[in-house]
């Protein structure tokens, strides 16, 4: 499995929000200069967040981010599938597949990224962001 740049700097503005997410919204360019991820590149990441429901913005003076429910209840795998779809994908694995490989039911490796997809997802799937805080 890969982290693209994506994901880890999306993964790094949630758990900033969950850290923060009693004290209201949080601009980012306070997330940029915290996490050291520059403010055009989290200006990127945000409308993939906003779209899944994860974050949502205040306008004004005292605006910013926040997420759109408590860190407990947004898992690590949820915020990497807002980012880039699957977690873990090949030819054979994950949903949506656009091009599935016509060999999957005779394959002797399919049975191999099958369970270590599973094992991913359910890993990333128990980890939620209050875990990270």
């Amino acid at each position: 499995m890969k982290v693209t740049a994506k994901e880890e700097a999306g993964l790094l503005l949630m758990a900033h929000l969950a850290q923060l997410a009693d004290q209201g919204p949080v601009s980012l360019a306070q997330i940029a200069e915290d996490s050291q991820v520059s403010l055009a590149y989290l200006e990127k990441v945000v409308p993939d967040l906003r779209r899944a429901g994860l974050v949502q913005s205040e306008r004004g003076v005292n605006g910013g981010y926040t997420l759109t429910r408590p860190p407990e209840a947004i898992t690590v795998a949820e915020t990497l599938r807002a980012l880039d779809g699957d977690i873990l994908s090949s030819q054979c694995i994950g949903t949506g597949l656009e091009n599935p490989c016509s060999k999957i039911s005779d394959c002797p490796v399919h049975s191999v990224w099958d369970l270590l997809y599973a094992r991913v997802d359910n890993t990333l799937s128990a980890i939620t962001l209050r875990d990270l805080t």
